[in-house]
């Protein structure tokens, strides 16, 4: 059937709804928090989560300026993401360089009362990764919320998958390469993954291909993993996300719009939603499971789908992507605030709290943070602080493009690049 967004709302979706045999188990059980996830190998410690009910974006102060450790003529960010501590930035960029960015030691003062006009100085990256190829995904390990001992440094790490290699797990500590996960075909060639994502406990390693999901025990690396068919939902796996209570729900997007909900127990799907105008690039799942945030490329429409009702949408929020890149968006960690980025440089906040109505929530906000396309943004996990990052390749000019007398202006034009790393405060400055 179809299903209408809700006030203000302008387009209709659809949804396909499959034999729900292969649902939740009878045996499943939701637990009261996150925290009951338990791997023996990881110890975890607690991360004070934000309330962002607060917080103020539509005219935020910029903290810091790493924009200097990403010039150059054919240089340009490609996403940031938070560690699960807050205490480190990690930056892809189109050399295929990791940097991993540190806060500066004044935001650790008890008694921060203002920032200097144009922010404390940034510091240098405190590592630097280099991959061998072109990057397609990235992902924090789960456990980098570790306190930092032992064992916290055995797990403080992030994935990536790159263009005809197989998923490398690096050290964020030391820089060194962890171990390797090699997705081989039925012809023993390897066959690199094009997306990836980890369980909420770390134990599982998700990579996405062609109609296909592979799915390694990270404890186990090599090339040996288990296989999900997903010729119902077709395309390219493009993003993943779990449910945070049910640990075998899984959440995949495709480039071809779907949005397939997985078994992990019986390694079927079991649900796909299509509503999506463009490839699916992010999926998000609230901290209480119930409600879905997902997001495509060239469509300005980032969708919230209610669980409860599968199909249903509950908000539609609007923001500019017109070009096939990853936007990506950010949802606080206590459900309130989300956050996206744009392709005309605008970085839009909306006040998603569940408790309150839509009638008494905040209205939308938006400020121009880059001159360029902001295709990355993170809120950090327990702070007032928001991290962007701005960038995009651009053609070279065609001698055909233009008369020979304004070569040189337009030359200037088309290979420009507004490549920013930038740390924002969103309230005042001692809440940072």
């Amino acid at each position: 059937g179809k299903y209408r967004y809700g006030p203000n709302d302008t387009c209709e979706t659809k949804t396909k709804r499959i034999a729900l045999k292969q649902s939740y188990d009878a045996d499943s059980s939701i637990p009261q928090t996150a925290a009951s996830l338990h791997d023996d190998h990881v110890s975890r410690c607690d991360v004070p989560v934000a309330n962002t009910s607060e917080y103020d974006f539509s005219s935020p102060t910029m903290l810091v300026d790493y924009s200097k450790y990403f010039k150059g003529k054919q240089h340009y960010t490609k996403g940031c993401k938070w560690s699960g501590n807050g205490n480190q930035l990690l930056v892809m960029s189109s050399d295929q360089k990791f940097r991993l960015l540190d806060l500066p030691a004044e935001l650790s003062a008890p008694n921060l009362t203002e920032v200097p006009a144009g922010g404390f100085k940034a510091p240098k990256p405190s590592l630097v990764v280099t991959e061998g190829e072109l990057v397609y995904d990235y992902q924090w390990f789960p456990s980098s919320s570790d306190c930092h001992s032992a064992e916290g440094h055995a797990t403080y790490s992030f994935a990536c998958c790159c263009r005809g290699l197989p998923v490398h797990l690096w050290s964020a500590v030391t820089g060194e390469l962890v171990c390797s996960y090699k997705p081989y075909n039925l012809q023993d060639e390897l066959a690199p993954a094009l997306s990836l994502g980890f369980s909420r406990d770390g134990t599982k390693l998700v990579c996405g291909f062609n109609k296909s999901i592979r799915i390694f025990q990270t404890a186990r690396p090599g090339r040996t993993f288990d296989t999900i068919c997903a010729k119902r939902q077709n395309g390219i796996i493009s993003c993943f996300d779990f449910h945070p209570h049910l640990h075998h729900v899984m959440a995949a997007g495709s480039y071809l719009k779907g949005i397939g909900l997985y078994n992990l127990n019986s390694g079927k799907m079991f649900a796909i939603l299509e509503g999506q105008r463009g490839g699916l690039t992010q999926l998000r799942f609230s901290s209480d499971g119930l409600r879905l945030y997902t997001a495509a490329r060239k469509d300005n429409e980032l969708l919230c789908w209610d669980i409860r009702n599968m199909g249903n949408v509950l908000n539609s929020h609007q923001r500019l992507v017109d070009t096939q890149q990853r936007i990506s968006f950010s949802l606080s960690s206590d459900d309130r605030t989300l956050v996206s980025g744009s392709t005309d440089g605008h970085v839009h906040t909306w006040d998603v709290d569940p408790d309150r109505s839509n009638e008494s929530r905040r209205p939308p906000a938006r400020f121009l943070a880059a001159d360029d396309c902001v295709n990355g943004v993170s809120l950090h996990p327990s702070r007032a602080i928001l991290a962007t990052s701005s960038g995009q390749r651009r053609r070279s000019p065609h001698p055909d493009d233009h008369d020979e007398d304004d070569s040189d202006e337009v030359d200037h034009l088309t290979l420009t690049r507004h490549s920013s790393v930038k740390l924002w405060c969103g309230g005042a400055a001692a809440r940072c």
